[in-house]
C-alpha cells in the first residue's frame, strides 16, 4: 500500500475501530467500553480514565484523528452545536463575532423552520458573515425528520477509510500523534546524558515500562498495588509523580510539575515541563525520573529477596523440627528478615505469614537464635543451594554433604 510511516498507519487502523464505535453504538465492543469508560457521554467526549486496558488506550489515542476529520450531516439539527461542531462544508470553525448577540441560537435546529423544512435565511444572514451564510443556506435539508449523523470528511461517501485517515495524518509530513511531542523529543535527545537515561525517559513517555499496572492488565501479576507506598495502583503517573517517595524527591530537588489541567495526560505534562524550563532543569528532571525507576527496581529486587529469605528461614525451622534438633542457629543475609524474626512485635508486611509461622515453631526448640551474616560470610550455604539448582534436586542435605560443601564449611571455620 506504500505506507512510509508505520506509526501513522497503525493509528489509522485503530481509528477504524473508533469509527466503528460511532457507527455501531449497540455492538458488543461499544457497549462494553461505554459501560466502563464513558457511561454518561459518548466516545468523542470520553476520557482515557484510570488504569485503562490496552484495547481502550489504543482506540482512545486514535480519537484525535477522528476529531480532525469528522463532520455532521444535518437531519433535524437537534444534536449539532452551531459553534462547537464541524457541520458546514469546507468551513471548520465559524466566525462567532455575533454569538453574544444571538445567545438563543445554540443548535442547528434553531436555524431551521420546522414547518417548511427550510433554512431561516434572514436569521442566518444577520448572524454569520456572507461566505458562511451562503454555505449554510446551500446545505440541503430533508423534507422528513431524521436524526443528525456523523460523517468522515476525508471521503466523498462519508465513510471512514484507513487510506484517508493515513492521508490526514501525514498531510503536513508529520503524524498528528507525534507532532505534539516533536519539541519534547528533540530536547530530550539533545541532552548531554548517557543514552540509557534518555531511553528510559522515552519509555516512560510511551508507557513502555513494566510497572505493576501494565503487568496487571497483561495478566502477568495478580495485583497492581504500589509496593513502596501500599496506597494505590502503581501506574506511570503514580510512580513518578503521586507516590510519596516520588514527591519527596521532587521537593528535595525543588522541581515543580506543571499544573494538571482537565484531561491532561502524563506525556503532555512531560512536554509542557520541557517547554517551560531550561535545559539545565530538564537535565536534572530527566535524571530524577531515571533515578526513581532505578531505585524502584532495586527496591523490588530486595523485596523479592526478602520474601525468599523469609521462606528459607521457615523451611529451615521445619527441617529442624523434623530432625528433632533442640538447639539451632539460623543465619541469613537479609537484615530486614532477621530483625523481624528477632522482634517481638507483630509484623504487618507482605511476608508477615512466613514470619508468624516461623515464630510459632520456636516452641519446638530449646534455643533458637537468628543471626545476620553477609553473603560473603556464608558461601557454603550459597554454593550448596546453587549446586542443588543446577542439578535440579529438591532435597535437604541432612545426612550427607558434598565434598565441595565440606571444604567450604571447613574454610569458613578457619
Amino acid at each position: 500500500m506504500g505506507f512510509r510511516d508505520i506509526n501513522s498507519f497503525n493509528v489509522a487502523l485503530l481509528a477504524k475501530q473508533g469509527w466503528s464505535l460511532l457507527r455501531n453504538p449497540n455492538s458488543l465492543l461499544a457497549r462494553t467500553l461505554k459501560a466502563r469508560y464513558f457511561k454518561d457521554s459518548d466516545f468523542l467526549k470520553s476520557n482515557l480514565g484510570r488504569l485503562p486496558s490496552l484495547t481502550w488506550r489504543s482506540v482512545w489515542e486514535s480519537k484525535g484523528l477522528l476529531l480532525k476529520g469528522l463532520g455532521w450531516r444535518i437531519g433535524d439539527g437537534q444534536q449539532v452545536s452551531i459553534w462547537e461542531d464541524n457541520w458546514v462544508p469546507e468551513i471548520n470553525v465559524l466566525n462567532d463575532q455575533f454569538r453574544e448577540t444571538n445567545q438563543n441560537i445554540v443548535k442547528v435546529a434553531d436555524l431551521i423552520d420546522c414547518n417548511t423544512r427550510k433554512w431561516k435565511s434572514d436569521l442566518i444572514l444577520h448572524t454569520f458573515v456572507e461566505r458562511e451564510a451562503e454555505s449554510i443556506i446551500c446545505i440541503p435539508l430533508p423534507m422528513r425528520h431524521f436524526a443528525d449523523f456523523v460523517v468522515w470528511s476525508g471521503e466523498p461517501t462519508g465513510e471512514y477509510s484507513v487510506r484517508s485517515g493515513h492521508k490526514a495524518l501525514t498531510h503536513d509530513g508529520q503524524t498528528q500523534v507525534h507532532d505534539r511531542f516533536k519539541q519534547f523529543y528533540k530536547r530530550l535527545w539533545n541532552l548531554d546524558l548517557p543514552l540509557k537515561i534518555k531511553i528510559t525517559v522515552w519509555r516512560i513517555a510511551c508507557n513502555f515500562l513494566p510497572n505493576y499496572s501494565n503487568l496487571y492488565y497483561r495478566r502477568l501479576r495478580g495485583s497492581a498495588i504500589c509496593r513502596m507506598c501500599q496506597i494505590e495502583a502503581e501506574t506511570r503517573e503514580h510512580l513518578f509523580k503521586v507516590c510519596p517517595v516520588a514527591k519527596e524527591i521532587w521537593e528535595k530537588l525543588e522541581i515543580v510539575w506543571p499544573i494538571l489541567e482537565e484531561n491532561m495526560e502524563f506525556p503532555e505534562m512531560l512536554c509542557r515541563f520541557f517547554a517551560e524550563n531550561s535545559l539545565g532543569i530538564c537535565r536534572k528532571f530527566v535524571c530524577a525520573l531515571w533515578g526513581i525507576w532505578t531505585a524502584r527496581n532495586k527496591f523490588m529486587h530486595e523485596w523479592d529477596m526478602r520474601t525468599a529469605e523469609a521462606l528459607a528461614c521457615y523451611q529451615a525451622l521445619v527441617l529442624g523440627v523434623h530432625l528433632g534438633i533442640r538447639d539451632v542457629d539460623v543465619e541469613g543475609d537479609s537484615r530486614a528478615v532477621i530483625q523481624k524474626l528477632q522482634g517481638e512485635s507483630m509484623d504487618r508486611s507482605e511476608i508477615a505469614a512466613y514470619i508468624a509461622d516461623s515464630k510459632k515453631l520456636l516452641s519446638h526448640f530449646r534455643s533458637c537464635v537468628f543471626i545476620f551474616q553477609n553473603r560473603e560470610a556464608n558461601d557454603a550455604a550459597y554454593n550448596i543451594a546453587s549446586e542443588g539448582i543446577i542439578r535440579g534436586e529438591n532435597a535437604y542435605l541432612s545426612h550427607l554433604v558434598s565434598e565441595g560443601g565440606v571444604d567450604l564449611m571447613m574454610a569458613e571455620r578457619r
